[in-house]
């Protein structure tokens, strides 16, 4: 229980992610909002390694890390950022909504020592068609270049697998900062290449979203989150972030950026019902 508890701190955190990137690229690109965002993270990151001075990772830990920061440390950031320019929080979390799925297939091959029985395939498919029925319950906004974007973000199902894995050796805290630091040169060079045509004009709010996605999201959530998907393994745990949806609509509606549909809690139901059926045959 304690994995899954900690799984569901980080998909808390990790809530805020679509909708402080809608502040962001309100007043920033989405490039600069994207990479911004993986940048600032890999700062945060950096700085907790030289404060803490941890051992070293060993042989292939090295390259276990370099999965997971490639994913966290750019292809999510980036892409998702990328999306909200033109997609609304709201509808972006359509997209978000298979990133569970997404997570478990890549650790069905990433942690083959962790046994899945056929009613976990059914009840997360399930639970995955029952979350895109309620995000698009009041119909769809129409198709655009954002949800490409969006859906090349969900190939952070492979980052979250290897980091999994790579956290029963390491730290949790470890897995991410290491995780980021290693994709801090890419994003050093990207940022050099594309320097003359960066916006960095914008008002407090953005920069406010920005600060609090690189914080909370890009950083903080991880350490959480990696350290639950140690215990109960990536597929497992990638349960927990069918939750992620329904958190994002209550912070939307918190923040004022949408309002809380009363049918939410029919939803939630339905979604652990289907969720109970992954444990049977569960060892």
């Amino acid at each position: 229980m304690r994995g899954y508890i900690l799984v569901f701190i980080g998909v808390a955190v990790f809530a805020t992610s679509l909708p402080l990137s809608s502040v962001a690229v309100a007043g920033f690109d989405g490039v600069t909002a994207g990479l911004g965002r993986a940048l600032g993270g890999a700062i945060c990151s950096g700085l907790t390694l030289l404060a803490l001075r941890p051992a070293l990772p060993k042989g292939r830990q090295w390259r276990h890390l370099a999965y997971c920061g490639v994913g966290t440390g750019f292809i999510f950031p980036t892409f998702t950022a990328l999306g909200m320019t033109d997609v609304g929080a709201n509808d972006g979390a359509v997209v978000i909504a298979i990133l569970p799925l997404s997570t478990a297939i890549f650790a069905r091959f990433v942690e083959p020592d962790r046994k899945l029985s056929p009613w976990f395939w059914t009840g997360s498919i399930l639970a995955c068609v029952l979350v895109a029925a309620f995000i698009l319950r009041d119909g769809f906004g129409g198709f655009s270049w954002g949800y490409i974007y969006l859906l090349f973000s969900l190939l952070v199902g492979f980052s979250y697998a290897w980091s999994a894995r790579v956290a029963r050796e390491v730290p949790a805290w470890q897995v991410i900062c290491w995780g980021s630091l290693m994709a801090l040169p890419i994003q050093v060079l990207i940022f050099a290449f594309i320097w003359p045509w960066l916006d960095l004009e914008a008002g407090w709010q953005a920069w406010l979203g920005l600060g609090l996605g690189v914080i909370g999201p890009q950083w903080a959530g991880f350490f959480a989150f990696y350290a639950g998907l140690a215990l109960v393994g990536g597929a497992r745990g990638s349960l927990v972030q069918y939750s992620q949806p329904f958190l994002t609509f209550a912070f939307v509606a918190a923040i004022g950026m949408g309002t809380l549909d009363p049918q939410v809690l029919i939803y939630i139901l339905a979604v652990l019902a289907a969720l109970s059926l992954t444990r049977i045959g569960a060892k």
